[in-house]
């Protein structure tokens, strides 16, 4: 398996606790996976929007009459998530980009797609099984020894110049250029460029780009900036149209209307983590 980086950004989606009166969060100590959780779809609490994260998930909607589940691709831009109203969701995030083998399925197929769970991994029946379970942590363990038999892993020539770029990325919070990736990591750009695009299904500048936005978006979340022009510079913007311009196509509003948003919903009261 290729090393993990020392520094991990855990990639978050707020609108999936904005849409909820509950969202339910556990860290995970699986390599591969940043966290779990679980939480009830709320129309009244407005439209729920996935961001770009560099991760995928894979969602189980527990309905008793018709359990599913999918495995999703991190999305491009800003878009509807697609969950029921009144319908309780359970979720797994894996790490953005990290190089995990997940059945017939690759990185770059998944992006911006969702398939099957059953289709890709062969667990037929487990959507099912999931659903019937009412606690969190039984879920949790259900997948965790479910996953840990399916999901393998790779250690070949471009995983290992991936997993370089991928820690690089993370150090730097996404705000470092191919070319001094070259230098520190003394790889030509066309080597970095075809062995992590290989493995992860994304091109550096968008992985970075996306890394670069959950950075800024989890600190807006814990309301870390004293001003949005501090945010914009923390993302490596030298210029706010283009950092409002980059936000509002990954999160749908202008910087200052999400940081509205997230007081007017009360973000931190709906987000519980365990």
């Amino acid at each position: 398996m290729a090393a993990m980086p020392e520094k991990i950004i855990y990639p978050i989606q707020p609108y999936f606790v904005l849409s909820s009166a509950a969202y339910y969060k556990k860290l995970s100590g699986l390599p591969a996976v940043s966290h779990f959780y679980r939480f009830t779809g709320n129309q009244n609490s407005g439209q729920c929007f996935a961001v770009p994260d560099g991760a995928v998930d894979i969602i189980f909607k527990c309905s008793k009459d018709a359990p599913s589940a999918e495995i999703c691709g991190t999305v491009k831009q800003s878009e509807d998530a697609g969950f029921s109203d009144s319908t309780t969701y359970f979720g797994v995030r894996l790490l953005p980009g990290i190089l995990e083998n997940l059945g017939g399925a690759s990185m770059k197929e998944l992006m911006n797609h969702r398939y099957s769970l059953e289709e890709v991994l062969g667990t037929h029946g487990l959507a099912g099984e999931i659903a019937d379970l009412d606690s969190f942590e039984d879920q949790i363990q259900l997948f965790t020894k479910v996953f840990s038999e399916k999901a393998g892993t790779s250690d070949n020539g471009s995983h290992r110049v991936a997993s370089a770029v991928l820690h690089e990325i993370y150090e730097n919070d996404g705000v470092i250029r191919v070319s001094e990736l070259e230098q520190k990591l003394h790889y030509s750009r066309r080597h970095l460029v075809r062995s992590f695009e290989e493995t992860t299904g994304l091109d550096i500048k968008s992985f970075s780009t996306y890394i670069r936005f959950q950075s800024v978006l989890k600190q807006l979340n814990e309301g870390r900036f004293k001003s949005l022009s501090e945010a914009a510079a923390a993302g490596g913007y030298f210029d706010q149209n283009h950092f409002q311009k980059d936000f509002k196509r990954f999160a749908n509003i202008t910087p200052g209307a999400y940081v509205k948003l997230l007081e007017d919903m009360k973000y931190q009261d709906k987000l519980i983590i365990l």
